[in-house]
């Protein structure tokens, strides 16, 4: 299975809980959904948006610990990019 199709079955999760939140199943922007054991919810337009943001930036991490480790093993390449923020999501992906 191909990195695209991973992304294309992911579950939306909770950030706190990890499970999977409910909604609509053909939602519009406006659209709430909902974490059923914690209760965390926003609209299907927010939720799009943090699920972004933590894809680029849980993939900005791994590029950035393979170019780290590039540099270490190499005299010629350094490595000198600012480190991604760690922050918590309020959703997530359950694959990436």
């Amino acid at each position: 299975m191909n990195e695209e199709d991973k992304t294309a079955n992911a579950q939306v999760l909770c950030g706190k809980c990890k499970v999977p939140i409910q909604g609509p199943t053909e939602p519009t922007e406006d659209s709430i959904f909902k974490c059923p054991d914690c209760g965390a919810s926003d609209t299907h337009a927010d939720v799009m948006k943090e699920v972004g943001e933590y894809f680029h930036d849980t993939t900005a991490r791994t590029l950035q610990s393979h170019m780290k480790k590039a540099a270490r093993s190499s005299k010629m390449i350094t490595y000198k990019g600012k480190d991604v923020a760690d922050r918590e999501y309020k959703f997530i992906l359950s694959t990436i």
